[in-house]
């Protein structure tokens, strides 16, 4: 058992160095006022987001970009609420807002919605972003400074959760914060196996090029990962990282734990599906860690595993964590979260490992539908 607990504290040790070393690997990214050249066509599924499209397009119509340079297409996906009041409402202000219907739910909704969005843009650059998000007002300045100066055919954003108050809103913040220096450690070797479809853009000739979603359509979830792989793999000098704070996008945590736990078992339930071995192995060690952790942690109360020992994995991943999170919640102004650094590091491993478990288990439930795994 020690030989084992050594053996993955090792490769988590390694692993997490080389994500550190892989943010700092990537190029600053400084933002200038460019020309406003390129033209985009901002696309969102929606399904019951009344209370959402509110924020959502008022955060959209201050945009500093101008109103002719971009378009917003709301997919309706089979919406119960009374939502066409509140698009009715920002037509002035967003001259080129439409909405369409999904008329076919499948096997993934999001991504027929998605499809038929992007089957109805005008514009050739495609952005993804979801109902419950809001934007600073760079934000496609930023997108577009990256098209003009790198040249990519996709670009990966980054995504923070709204910091609120409460144990739970903190640790959700803190957990996005370790997977976005993921997707900038490992974008920063060149190997990306991370994005976010609530801040994606690519290509729609790319989008196209790739068969869309039709080697995925009969997974849930997972638009926005599987496309990175397709592109990765036929450009993978093309795929860029948008490291810079004027292009996050902001979204809500969940609001309860069964909510979240649903979120977590829908993300478990595509990582088989994966293509790129870098991504199973980063999740296989992260895993294997925080098994350790909990079975160290209870036989250690029986005195089958050394305390000490115990200990030791424990401070290591105390300051492995502190090295991840510190500077990422610096950098997206989330330092008050790090309130809840020690409950958050020792929650982490029975959250995981729950996640995991249930996500091969059971049906998980995703804008009040069901999906069995």
């Amino acid at each position: 058992m020690i030989i084992i607990s050594i053996f993955i504290a090792g490769f988590y040790v390694l692993l997490m160095l080389l994500l550190i070393i892989g943010r700092y690997k990537l190029k600053a990214f400084i933002f200038e006022p460019l020309p406003q050249t390129n033209k985009f066509s901002i696309i969102i599924p929606f399904r019951d987001e009344a209370k959402n499209l509110e924020i959502l397009l008022q955060s959209l119509s201050k945009l500093n970009y101008p109103k002719e340079q971009f378009e917003i297409i709301l997919v309706n996906d089979f919406s119960s609420d009374n939502f066409m009041p509140i698009i009715d409402k920002y037509r002035v202000l967003l001259p080129n807002l439409y909405c369409v219907n999904s008329v076919n739910a499948g096997a993934s909704p999001k991504k027929t919605a998605l499809s038929l969005g992007i089957f109805n843009a005008k514009y050739n650059w495609i952005i993804t972003t979801d109902a419950d998000c809001t934007f600073s007002k760079n934000w496609l300045n930023s997108i577009n400074q990256k098209i003009v100066k790198d040249k990519p055919l996709m670009i990966a954003g980054l995504v923070k959760f709204n910091l609120k108050k409460g144990l739970l809103n903190h640790f959700q913040c803190l957990d996005l914060l370790s997977l976005q220096a993921t997707l900038l450690g490992t974008f920063g070797w060149q190997k990306p196996i991370l994005c976010h479809g609530a801040n994606l853009c690519y290509s729609k000739s790319l989008f196209y090029e790739l068969n869309g979603f039709s080697s995925h359509h009969h997974i849930a979830s997972g638009d926005d990962v599987f496309l990175l792989e397709a592109a990765v793999a036929k450009y993978p000098d093309k795929v860029l990282v948008l490291n810079s704070l004027e292009g996050v996008v902001s979204t809500n945590a969940e609001p309860t734990i069964n909510a979240l736990l649903s979120q977590r078992m829908r993300w478990a339930a595509k990582a088989t599906s994966y293509h790129n071995w870098i991504t199973k192995i980063v999740g296989l060690i992260v895993f294997a860690m925080s098994l350790l952790m909990i079975t160290s942690g209870i036989l250690s109360l029986f005195n089958m595993f050394d305390v000490k020992l115990f200990f030791i994995l424990l401070l290591i991943k105390f300051i492995i964590d502190a090295l991840i999170l510190f500077p990422m919640a610096h950098f997206f102004k989330q330092k008050s979260a790090l309130k809840s650094f020690v409950f958050s590091s020792l929650l982490y491993p029975l959250f995981s490992v729950t996640s995991v478990m249930l996500g091969f288990t059971k049906i998980y439930t995703w804008k009040n539908r069901d999906f069995k795994i």
